[in-house]
C-alpha cells in the first residue's frame, strides 16, 4: 500500500477531522493530511491566503462544490480558489454542503493520484 502524505483533504466549515469523508480519505490514501481548523468561511479563507503570501500556489488543488450548498457560496468560493490556486480542478456537483450525495460519484483514485 503506498502513502502519500501530499495530499491534504480540507473539511467544511461545519465538520471535522474524523468525519466521514476525511476518515474514507485516509483509508483510500494512506498518510492523506486531514486537519482540523475552525472559523467561519471567511477566517479560513483568510488563513488559506495568507500561507501564499502574494504569491499563488502551484500545487495540484482539487476542489469539490455543491451546487447546493447553503453554507460555502459557489461562486465566490470558486473566485478565490482561480485566484489562489494556478494548478486547480473545481469540481461543481448536484449536491449541498456536506457532499454526502455525491461522495461516491467521483473516482476518487484516479482524480487523486
Amino acid at each position: 500500500m503506498q502513502v502519500n502524505n501530499r495530499l491534504i483533504y480540507l473539511h467544511g466549515s461545519e465538520s471535522d477531522n474524523n468525519s466521514g469523508k476525511a476518515r474514507r480519505f485516509r483509508e483510500w490514501f494512506p498518510g492523506m493530511f486531514t486537519p482540523d481548523f475552525t472559523g467561519s468561511f471567511n477566517e479560513l479563507m483568510e488563513l488559506l491566503a495568507s500561507r501564499p503570501q502574494p504569491k499563488a500556489v502551484s500545487v495540484p488543488t482539487i476542489i469539490i462544490h455543491g451546487t447546493e450548498d447553503d453554507v460555502v457560496p459557489l461562486e465566490p468560493a470558486r473566485e478565490i480558489a482561480q485566484r489562489l490556486f494556478t494548478n486547480l480542478n473545481y469540481f461543481v456537483v448536484d449536491d449541498g454542503h456536506r457532499l454526502q450525495k455525491a461522495v461516491d460519484e467521483p473516482d476518487w483514485k484516479t482524480i487523486l493520484t
